[in-house]
């Protein structure tokens, strides 16, 4: 993914593949403040933000425990600013972004996110999507569903690259969010193009933009005493799917990657006002009492 958009000149980060310490260390004193992936992982697994020596050997071997084909590690120059995904279809030739979100993150784990608000951002996202359905065009991907992230850097003004895909975005962000927001059977479109059936090009346009969130519960560390407003949820006519994660007597860990965060909800509203409500009123309705854990301090 990295050679190729170096190869048509598009904007990623600055990176080299690693196959010591020593080769990670060099690209570290270039860049100051980088990012170390494992190859071919997944849920930010040995994910890394490191702008020391000590920080990057700190964390370098768990890193490259995750690298399941071979024994390097990807080390990427750090983009700082706020990070998007994109969701869309590719078919004939031609990509159509479908659902666009602004995503957060847990303060003491830049690199898990905590939050996808989708069709609402202060910044200029028509201008990320016909970057990005250029990119995507220009794999010259037969057909698919796509899911992609970006950073949008302020001192350059440019969008980033993370990282993409053919797949779409997990957490019910291809089977659910997508459709609800866009109008467009996403899912629906993958199963008639994957078997030849006929596809009406007007189809995969979107319909309407609605909004939504995709909201990861974020309690404090320690043993569940009790749960509070589970029904707030439930009920919520503006909630379209939640998960949570645990029961009384279980013990709230720290979100170290996204596997290990304890729930969420996805909610959808026509306007932004709506949603943010609905946010609100979770937000106030729904918690946990908790104490510490002292087996773990």
């Amino acid at each position: 993914m990295r050679k190729f958009c170096e190869k048509i000149k598009y904007p990623c980060p600055k990176f080299k593949l690693c196959n010591n310490l020593d080769e990670a260390l060099d690209f570290l004193a270039l860049y100051k403040k980088v990012v170390i992936k494992p190859l071919d992982s997944q849920s930010s697994r040995g994910v890394f933000t490191v702008s020391t020596p000590e920080d990057l050997i700190l964390h370098y071997k768990e890193t490259k425990s995750y690298t399941r084909c071979n024994e390097c590690i990807l080390v990427e120059q750090h983009i700082n600013g706020t990070e998007f995904t994109i969701d869309g279809i590719m078919w004939n030739g031609k990509h159509r972004c479908l659902a666009v979100s602004e995503k957060k993150h847990f303060t003491d784990y830049p690199n898990v996110a905590s939050e996808l608000l989708f069709s609402y951002s202060k910044y200029n996202t028509d201008i990320l999507e016909k970057q990005h359905n250029f990119l995507i065009e220009s794999t010259k991907l037969p057909f698919g569903i796509t899911h992609s992230e970006y950073i949008f850097a302020e001192e350059t003004q440019t969008f980033y690259l993370v990282e993409m895909a053919v797949r779409g975005g997990g957490v019910n962000i291809s089977n659910k969010i997508v459709t609800a927001v866009s109008g467009v059977d996403n899912i629906g479109f993958l199963i008639k193009a994957s078997v030849g059936d006929y596809i009406n090009s007007q189809s995969l346009c979107p319909k309407y933009k609605k909004y939504a969130v995709l909201k990861f519960f974020d309690f404090p560390e320690g043993i569940i005493k009790q749960i509070h407003g589970i029904n707030a949820i439930k009920n919520n006519e503006k909630i379209i799917d939640y998960c949570v994660n645990f029961n009384v007597g279980d013990t709230i860990c720290p979100p170290i990657d996204d596997s290990k965060r304890s729930g969420y909800y996805t909610a959808i509203a026509d306007s932004y006002q709506e949603l943010k409500r609905t946010m609100e009123y979770i937000d106030s309705s729904f918690y946990i009492e908790s104490e510490v854990n002292y087996d773990n301090q």
